[in-house]
């Protein structure tokens, strides 16, 4: 007797597709270091960075973090977490900060309503992902900016992060989600440790140093003004 083998190969090959197509979730670990025993700067404050991304689905999704791509750009599955990244990412530079001695807290908001006597961090953040494409890369990037407690622009730079390899298994998470948690240590210690950064905290310690006029016994003295010449 002959056996109509089609549709158990049918029934396989779905099967494959459907589990080489569905969805990974990986895991957003970070292993914060020991505060520094000694505050060497002024307080700052840590906003959530803006989700600035491009337009391939991760704008706007706090789970969405890159994609499984077959050698023609087409997506075959999508990279999530199992939390959402943007108060881990929060979490993660301020206690970066803290390692460098910055006496630093965040708040998992938008700066829509900034502090008045704390310099704060913010950013637009243009690069979260974990990719396989033809190689296994992750990427953050984000254009920071430090601010005093004016307002004023101290420091807006592009810093970033990367970790790359390579694998047999194209749908391993596994590998995708080692390179995401080695691009997201990098790029937080990145931040805390950027000079530019520090040397604008150092500026707004130094001003905050400077005395007050009630300190030194009185008010200035407002100038004098010349006289004025007849005829004038």
């Amino acid at each position: 007797m002959i056996l109509n083998r089609r549709p158990v190969w049918l029934a396989l090959c779905v099967a494959l597709a459907t589990i080489a197509c569905s969805d990974r979730v990986i895991t957003l670990s970070y292993t914060p270091p020991p505060p520094s025993a000694a505050t060497e700067f002024t307080k700052l404050t840590v906003f959530r960075f803006a989700d600035q991304r491009g337009n391939e689905g991760d704008h706007g999704d706090p789970l969405r973090v890159g994609g499984i791509y077959g050698g023609y750009g087409n997506r075959l599955a999508k990279v999530m977490v199992a939390q959402p990244w943007p108060p881990r990412l929060v979490s993660a530079l301020v206690a970066e900060f803290r390692a460098q001695g910055v006496d630093a807290s965040g708040i998992d908001q938008l700066p829509t309503t900034t502090p008045a006597t704390r310099a704060w961090l913010e950013g637009d953040l243009r690069n979260f992902s974990t990719e396989s494409r033809w190689g296994r890369r992750a990427h953050i990037s984000a254009f920071v900016r430090l601010r005093a407690p004016s307002g004023e622009t101290l420091v807006q730079k592009d810093i970033k992060a990367d970790a790359s390899g390579y694998g047999l298994g194209n749908f391993d998470a596994g590998i995708l989600q080692d390179l995401l948690n080695e691009a997201f240590v990098r790029f937080v210690r990145n931040v805390a440790t950027d000079p530019d950064i520090r040397a604008g905290l150092q500026r707004v310690r130094s001003s905050d140093e400077l005395p007050s006029p009630s300190s030194l016994g009185g008010h200035p003295k407002p100038a004098s003004r010349g006289r004025l010449k007849a005829g004038q």
